[in-house]
C-alpha cells in the first residue's frame, strides 16, 4: 500500500507540473451580499446551537466588512465587491438575507448594534420595494436601472426567495420592537402571494415558516440580568440548544439604567431580574407568565404556550 501511494504522488506530481503550463481558469472571487447574508445567518444560528462563540465572532466579522464595503455613503447595500470596488445596486434578496443575518447575529450576541441595523434596512425595503398597489417587494429597486417589468419572486428553490425571508424578517422585528405597523406590512406581504401559496405550497417552503410564525402560537422570550453573571448564561444557553422556532429573544440588560434596547422596544422597561438573578419573562399572545429564575421552568413555560 505504501509503494502505491507513492506511485500515485509521482504521478500527480507530473500531472500538475503539465497543467500548470496552461492557462489557468478564471476564479470567482467576488462576495456577494446575499449570500454572504445567508452565510452570516447560518454562523450566527450554529454559535447558538453548538455553544460555538467561534462561529459568532465569525459572523460579526463579516458583517462588520459588508457594512464597511457594501454600502454607499447614503447607506444603501449594494450588491458585489470584488478587487476593492463595490457595485451594483441591491435587490431584494441582498436586503433580506441581510436583515435576517442581522436578526441571528443579534440572538447570538445580544448587541443592539445588530437590532438598529436591521431596522435602518427594513426602512429601505418598505422605502424602495414595497408594491404599494398590490402588496408584496418587487425584485428591484423603483430608483434602480429601468428594466422591462419589475418582477417579485417568491418560489424558495435552493435559496429561499426575498419575499418570504422579508415576510419573516417583518413579522420578527415586529415582535422586538412591538412595531404595530410593521406588523402589518409583514402581512401586506402575506396578502399579496396567500394564493399562489394556497395552489402550490410546497414551492414555497420558507414563506410557510413565516406564516406558522404569524398563525402562532409564537412566543417573546425576555431576560433580564447581567451578561457576564453565570445565572445570565445559564438561562440563555438552554434557549439556545432548545429546538423552539416560533420565538424572538430580547435582552434587557441590567449593567446600565437605560440600556439601548429601550430605544428599540419600550415595552420592556419594566421587566427587572427578581431577587438580584437573571430572570425570563415568557409571553404570547399579550400576555406574560410570572417571571423565573430557572431554565427549566422557563422552557416549561416556553412549551406550553
Amino acid at each position: 500500500m505504501t509503494k502505491l501511494s507513492g506511485t500515485g504522488e509521482g504521478i500527480r506530481q507530473k500531472l500538475f507540473a503539465v497543467r500548470e503550463k496552461r492557462v489557468r481558469p478564471h476564479k470567482d472571487d467576488k462576495i456577494l451580499t446575499d449570500w454572504n447574508g445567508l452565510m452570516i445567518a447560518a454562523l450566527a444560528r450554529g454559535a447558538q446551537v453548538l455553544d460555538e462563540p467561534a462561529y459568532a465572532k465569525a459572523a460579526a466579522r463579516a458583517m462588520n466588512f459588508m457594512v464597511q464595503s457594501l454600502q454607499t455613503k447614503e447607506g444603501r447595500l449594494l450588491h458585489r465587491f470584488r478587487e476593492g470596488h463595490s457595485s451594483v445596486a441591491a435587490n431584494i434578496d441582498d436586503y433580506a438575507f441581510v436583515i435576517w443575518a442581522l436578526l441571528e447575529l443579534y440572538e447570538a450576541t445580544l448587541e443592539t448594534k445588530h437590532l438598529f441595523k436591521a431596522l435602518e434596512y427594513q426602512s429601505h425595503v418598505f422605502a424602495y420595494f414595497r408594491d404599494d398597489r398590490d402588496g408584496g417587494l418587487f425584485f428591484n429597486a423603483y430608483d434602480a436601472e429601468a428594466l422591462l417589468i419589475r418582477p417579485k419572486e417568491l418560489y424558495d428553490g435552493a435559496i429561499p426567495s426575498g419575499n418570504s425571508v422579508a415576510f419573516m424578517n417583518a413579522l420578527r422585528l415586529s415582535r422586538i420592537t412591538g412595531d404595530v405597523e410593521m406588523d402589518e406590512r409583514a402581512h401586506e406581504i402575506y396578502r399579496a402571494f396567500s394564493g399562489q401559496v394556497e395552489a402550490a405550497p410546497t414551492a414555497f417552503t420558507h414563506f410557510l415558516c413565516g406564516l406558522d410564525f404569524a398563525v402562532g402560537p409564537a412566543s417573546e422570550v425576555i431576560i433580564a440580568g447581567k451578561m457576564e453573571q453565570p445565572d445570565t448564561q445559564a438561562l440563555l444557553k438552554t434557549l439556545r440548544i432548545s429546538f423552539a422556532p416560533n420565538k424572538i429573544v430580547v435582552f434587557r440588560s441590567e449593567s446600565s439604567e437605560q440600556p439601548d434596547i429601550e430605544t428599540i422596544a419600550p415595552y420592556v422597561q419594566p421587566y427587572r431580574s427578581i431577587n438580584g438573578r437573571a430572570t425570563a419573562y415568557v409571553c404570547s399572545n399579550f400576555k406574560c407568565s410570572l417571571p423565573t429564575n430557572d431554565p427549566e421552568q422557563m422552557m416549561d413555560l416556553l412549551n406550553k404556550k
